[in-house]
């Protein structure tokens, strides 16, 4: 029986708000769950994509098209923390060099909310990009974009992907500035660029990659190179399973604290060894 945590962003089974679970594994069933993993499988992708520039450009360049120019460099699992808001773990980030952002996210079934969470993460992404006193001038030129990877047609008219982005209601022109909404059909299977970077995401064997970068990266991670880095994911995955969960029953605690108001805030801080700035932060975040 493995031990199953709640991770964000995970692999194996997806609930119907969008989160995810991944298997805690043994080092005895590593080499199984290796032997049946993908690139669209999390931990896989994650490595795979890191640094990965040719990895990347061939993954996107069927999809974006000219929109592309040449990748220069690619994060996995990043992260916006919002301090009163919600935050956001990207599974990728991609910079090219005429300064657009892409956003590469691997979502399987896509959760019930998928355009609610596109539209989420490319607002958080843009937000990202001024810092405080900056002019929207920095933005000019620059397109930010999302790409989720789904595995159902999620309009089920048999496109390789969907392209979504602001016109005008009036004379249908472009509104020049923002990004692009990309819902990619990760069960199209055409004999065509789009088809072929599909079934090298999904493939589970090296030998049968179509494409070198997509070879490469699978064989490495594969091989004992590729085992060693993901046992370490896994514990880290770990860790930030049980973290998370602490944070969420302190979380709850506080504001059981708060709600029953036997305490003053002064009180909660003193008694509980608790920071009055966290307190505060909590009490707005409660709306009490």
């Amino acid at each position: 029986m493995h031990e199953r945590i709640i991770i964000p962003e995970s692999v194996f089974s997806v609930a119907e708000d969008g989160s995810e679970y991944v298997t805690a594994v043994r080092e005895m069933d590593l080499d199984e769950i290796i032997g049946r993993a993908s690139l669209m499988t999390d931990f896989m992708y994650s490595l795979a994509f890191d640094n990965n520039s040719a990895l990347a450009e061939r993954t996107l360049r069927p999809f974006l098209g000219n929109l592309l120019g040449n990748v220069v460099s690619v994060r996995t699992q990043s992260s916006h923390i919002g301090l009163r808001n919600r935050g956001v773990r990207y599974d990728t980030i991609v910079r090219d060099d005429r300064g657009n952002i892409f956003n590469i996210e691997m979502q399987r079934r896509g959760g019930k909310y998928l355009r609610e969470r596109m539209w989420y993460y490319l607002s958080s992404l843009t937000k990202e990009e001024l810092g405080k006193g900056e002019n929207y001038g920095k933005l000019h030129g620059k397109t930010v974009s999302t790409l989720f990877f789904v595995e159902r047609d999620v309009f089920n008219k048999g496109k390789p992907f969907y392209t979504f982005s602001v016109r005008s209601d009036e004379n249908f022109s472009t509104f020049g500035a923002g990004g692009l909404y990309i819902i990619v059909n990760m069960s199209y299977d055409g004999d065509d660029e789009c088809g072929r970077v599909i079934r090298d995401l999904r493939c589970t064997d090296y030998r049968k990659a179509y494409y070198r970068e997509f070879r490469e990266a699978l064989e490495w991670l594969k091989g004992p190179g590729g085992k060693r880095k993901m046992c370490e994911t896994f514990e880290m995955l770990r860790a930030e399973g049980r973290k998370e969960e602490r944070e969420k029953l302190q979380n709850e605690y506080l504001k059981a604290l708060i709600k029953s108001k036997r305490f003053t805030l002064s009180e909660i801080s003193t008694n509980f060894n608790i920071p009055m700035d966290e307190i505060l932060e909590a009490e707005r975040n409660f709306c009490l």
